[in-house]
């Protein structure tokens, strides 16, 4: 009876050790899933934000030397400067001949940096 005993415990155990192989798959997944979702929402606001910073630039609101000297201030990647015409960069002389600060890329982030990471730690300051 002894021996019944420790086989059902053996037979628990391994099933208990098969679920939670099962339950940390799923969380994997989960946790995936969550993360691709964010990546595509991060996309899409970077999209439509640039679709309103463009519209206003196109209809006045917004001038289109303010515009560019925000991208000028915002992207570092040669590629993406190009891509507007900026050029490379050159760092502007601030006060006592120190460069000037610049603003932060918000985040700007290509699709080739971006495949494969975590869009929260895809961009680091210079």
């Amino acid at each position: 009876m002894n021996q019944k005993r420790k086989d059902r415990i053996q037979a628990l155990a391994g099933k208990l050790k098969q679920l939670q192989a099962q339950q940390t798959k799923a969380e994997s997944r989960q946790r995936t899933k969550e993360a691709r979702k964010s990546r595509k929402d991060e996309l899409r606001r970077k999209i439509l934000a640039g679709a309103v910073a463009l519209t206003c630039t196109e209809d006045g609101r917004l001038s289109k030397s303010e515009f560019y000297a925000l991208l000028d201030q915002a992207l570092d990647n040669a590629e993406d400067r190009a891509l507007f015409g900026l050029g490379t960069r050159s760092e502007v002389a601030g006060v006592d001949g120190m460069p000037e600060a610049r603003m932060p890329a918000a985040g700007v982030v290509t699709d080739s940096k971006q495949s494969g990471h975590d869009s929260r730690s895809s961009r680091q300051s210079s």
